[in-house]
């Protein structure tokens, strides 16, 4: 039997990841990116938020490097180049070399989307601590 704080949590990580299937269900519909550009996207704001940090350099600035991204992702490496090839043809990232991608700030609105999206899931979650249990 479980304990009411075990229930309680699984409860809200169950709803939690409901409320991430589906706000990247509706992202994705809404913008016409698949699950995996979106990961692809999501890989390289988390780089471009890790670059920031560490730096304090601009975000526009940071660059990931394909590799980066297909390990961070678990997306093999051919995908994710077709991937990013796609997002840059969209102008939604910048191809700096073959296998150098930076976030175009220019087109930042699907950004911005995503940085409110995960705010919002964020905000959600501020109190709430999972186990394993």
């Amino acid at each position: 039997m479980h304990s009411e704080a075990q229930t309680e949590e699984s409860a809200t990580l169950h709803l939690t990841i409901r409320r991430i299937l589906t706000m990247v269900a509706l992202f994705s519909a809404e913008t016409g990116l698949s699950v995996e550009e979106l990961t692809i996207l999501l890989a390289l704001m988390m780089i471009a938020e890790a670059d920031f940090l560490r730096n304090a350099s601009p975000r526009s600035e940071a660059q990931a490097y394909l590799g980066v991204i297909s390990q961070l992702t678990s997306i093999p490496k051919e995908t994710v180049r077709r991937k990013l090839k796609k997002l840059a043809h969209t102008q939604l990232i910048e191809m700096k070399s073959e296998s150098v991608y930076t976030i175009n700030v220019e087109n930042s609105a699907i950004t911005q989307q995503i940085r409110e999206m995960i705010q919002e899931i964020s905000g959600s979650n501020q109190h709430s601590k999972f186990s394993n249990n």
